[in-house]
C-alpha cells in the first residue's frame, strides 16, 4: 500500500467512512505497534511526533474533501490516538509500504461467498403433540392455541405466548419447543413475560403455561434471557452439564456441544450457577453482573468480562477479542449454515474486531483475510481454512 493510499485510509478511518475491513486492518497495526514501539523514544517526545504526524495527515487530504467533515476537535480521542499511532508507520518504514503490495495480491478471491447470505429470523415450533409449525413461513396472527394461552407469531417475528380472557390455565403441563437451524435465531415471548432470544442451532423446550414452584426450560445451544421478576418462583434455565436459578435478571448462556466450555455471562441482577455431573450437584457459583462463570470438562471457574460482548450475536454483530480463528469460524459456520475444515496449523491465529452479522460471508471472511495470515477456499457451502 502507498503512502498516499494510507493516508487516504487513515482519513477514512478518523472520519468514520471506512469499511469494516478497513477499520479491522488499521486496528491490526496498531495492536502490533503497542507491542512492539519504539522504546527509545521518550513519552514527551513521541506525543509530539504523533501530533505532528496527525496534522501532516490532515494537510495533506484534499481540501474539497476536508470541507465536507467534522472538525478535528469533534473527532473521538481514541480514534485520533489510533490514528496517530498507525501514522509512525509511515516513518518508521521510510514512507513506502504498509502492506507490501505482493501481500495483497496474494489475498484469495472469495467472489462466490457473496452468495451467501447471512442468517435470519427461521425456527420451527413443535407442539405438545408432535405438529410442527415452520415460524418463516407462518402467517402472522395466532397460529395455535394451548392450555387457556393463545400464541402468536407478531408482526416483527417473534413468537408471543399470552393468557386468553376467561380461560383457565390450570390442568396437565404443555411442553413446546422452539428449534432454530444453522442460519436461524427466534425471539420468544412465554407466558410469564419472559423474553429469551436464541442464537442459530439452539433450541428451548419450555411448559406452555407455568405451574407450581418454579419455572424450568431447558436449553441447547445459546440463548439471552431477560426473566421477568417473580420472588416466589424461580426461573431455572437447565442444560446438559448445568442448572442456572434466577429471580429475575438478564443473562446469557453458550452450550453449543462443539465447545470445550458451557458460559454463562452476567449483565444483570444476580443467578446461581450449578454444575451437575450425571444428575449430581457437584458445584455453585454465584455470579455479579460483568461475571463469567467458565465451565471446563475438569475446572469451574469465575471471571471479570465484557458482558455485551457475550450478547454480541443479539447485536448484530461479532465482537472478537483475542478470539482464535476456530472459535470465530464456528460463530461464521452455524449464522452462515456452512461446513468449516483445516488444512495446517492454524490454532496459533487470533483476531480482535467487530463485524456485523448483517454482511454476507465473503465480507465477514475479508476482514480476516487482509490481515495476510490465512488463505480461504469456498467450494458450495465448504470453507477450507489454510495458513
Amino acid at each position: 500500500m502507498q503512502k498516499e493510499q494510507f493516508l487516504s485510509l487513515i482519513n477514512r478511518y478518523i472520519n468514520g467512512t471506512a469499511s469494516e475491513a478497513e477499520k479491522l486492518l488499521v486496528d491490526r497495526y496498531y495492536e502490533k505497534l503497542q507491542t512492539e514501539r519504539i522504546t527509545a523514544m521518550a513519552t514527551e517526545k513521541e506525543e509530539q511526533l504523533q501530533l505532528r504526524i496527525l496534522e501532516e495527515i490532515n494537510l495533506s487530504i484534499d481540501e474539497t474533501t476536508l470541507a465536507t467533515q467534522q472538525p478535528i476537535r469533534k473527532i473521538k480521542l481514541v480514534r485520533l490516538r489510533w490514528a496517530a499511532v498507525v501514522a509512525m508507520l509511515i516513518v518508521a518504514i521510510g514512507g513506502l509500504l504498509l502492506y507490501n503490495d505482493h501481500q495483497l495480491k496474494m489475498v484469495p478471491k472469495i467472489d462466490d461467498a457473496a452468495q451467501i447470505l447471512p442468517g435470519g429470523n427461521k425456527a420451527m415450533l413443535i407442539l405438545e403433540d408432535g405438529s410442527a409449525i415452520d415460524l418463516n413461513k407462518a402467517n402472522k396472527g395466532i397460529i395455535a392455541s394451548q392450555a387457556g394461552l393463545d400464541i402468536e407469531k407478531a408482526a416483527d417475528g417473534q413468537l408471543v405466548y399470552s393468557r386468553l380472557a376467561d380461560e383457565q390455565t390450570d390442568g396437565p403441563i404443555k411442553y413446546n419447543t422452539v428449534i432454530t437451524p444453522n442460519g436461524g435465531k427466534y425471539e420468544v415471548t412465554l407466558s410469564d413475560g419472559t423474553k429469551v432470544w436464541l442464537n442459530a442451532a439452539s433450541s428451548l423446550q419450555y411448559p406452555s403455561n407455568f405451574t407450581g414452584k418454579e419455572r424450568k426450560v431447558i436449553l441447547k445451544g445459546e440463548g439471552y434471557f431477560e426473566v421477568s421478576h417473580n420472588p416466589s418462583k424461580p426461573f431455572i434455565v437447565s442444560s446438559a452439564k448445568q442448572d442456572v436459578e434466577v429471580l429475575g435478571t438478564h443473562f446469557n448462556i453458550n452450550t453449543y456441544a462443539d465447545e470445550q466450555t458451557v458460559k454463562t455471562t452476567l449483565l444483570e441482577g444476580s443467578v446461581k450457577v450449578t454444575r451437575t455431573l450425571s444428575g449430581k450437584t457437584t458445584d455453585q457459583l454465584y455470579l455479579k453482573p460483568n461475571q463469567q462463570a467458565v465451565l471446563a470438562p475438569n475446572d469451574v471457574s469465575v471471571k471479570m468480562v465484557d458482558a455485551t460482548a457475550a450478547i454480541d450475536w443479539k447485536n448484530e454483530c461479532f465482537i472478537f477479542k483475542k478470539e482464535d480463528i476456530k472459535s470465530i469460524m464456528r460463530k461464521y459456520a452455524r449464522w452462515y449454515d456452512m461446513d468449516v475444515v483445516y488444512v495446517g496449523n492454524v490454532d496459533q491465529l487470533k483476531y480482535s474486531g467487530k463485524i456485523s452479522r448483517n454482511k454476507n460471508l465473503k465480507e465477514a471472511l475479508q476482514v480476516l483475510l487482509l490481515t495476510g495470515d490465512l488463505k480461504i477456499k469456498i467450494e458450495g457451502r465448504r470453507i477450507t481454512v489454510m495458513p
